[in-house]
């Protein structure tokens, strides 16, 4: 899937939320091996516990580790330094995907309050989809407009599983 004109470079992040344990930097470093080749920028948001060890076991791959916020956006944000993810609440943990034209219409809505606040930054901030994303669904997801890339579940603890996902972007 080629980008849009003018829009950011993908980004597909795992969100691991409170899984994964040491035994998952393997599968960590599986995904790691496939970054610098892939067609999107790659991401895993570990819990806190394994933060400072999968950024360790993945430095210099370009695999990015993100360490997960409580807050909200802070005055200053830049697109450089900020991604936002929209996962609807009843899609967590549930294997149920929102449509098409429903993503859309959130992040329209999204996009556009970005770009009220923080003018072209908000433009150009990557804005992640995040809801029962899987290698079956990826391609339809990524493609909707002002989805700049995914958060992933479950499925981003099985490199087979978020590698099918990355390949959305080949």
């Amino acid at each position: 899937m080629a980008a849009r004109a003018g829009s950011p470079r993908a980004l597909v992040a795992g969100n691991w939320k409170m899984n994964g344990t040491e035994a998952s930097l393997a599968e960590a470093r599986k995904m790691a091996a496939a970054a610098k080749s892939a067609g999107a920028d790659m991401m895993l948001c570990p819990p806190a516990t394994l933060i400072a060890r999968l950024a360790d076991a993945v430095m210099g791959t370009g695999l990015l580790v993100g360490a997960q916020l409580a807050g909200s956006l802070p005055d200053g944000c830049t697109a450089a330094t900020t991604v936002i993810a929209y996962e609807p609440v009843w899609a967590i943990g549930t294997g149920l995907t929102p449509t098409a034209q429903d993503v859309a219409d959130v992040h329209k809505a999204i996009r556009d309050a970005l770009v009220a606040r923080f003018g072209t930054e908000g433009r150009a901030m990557r804005l992640l989809y995040g809801g029962s994303v899987k290698p079956s669904n990826a391609r339809e997801l990524m493609g909707v407009a002002n989805v700049d890339g995914a958060l992933v579940g479950g499925a981003s603890l099985k490199a087979d599983d978020f590698l099918g996902i990355l390949a959305a972007y080949a």
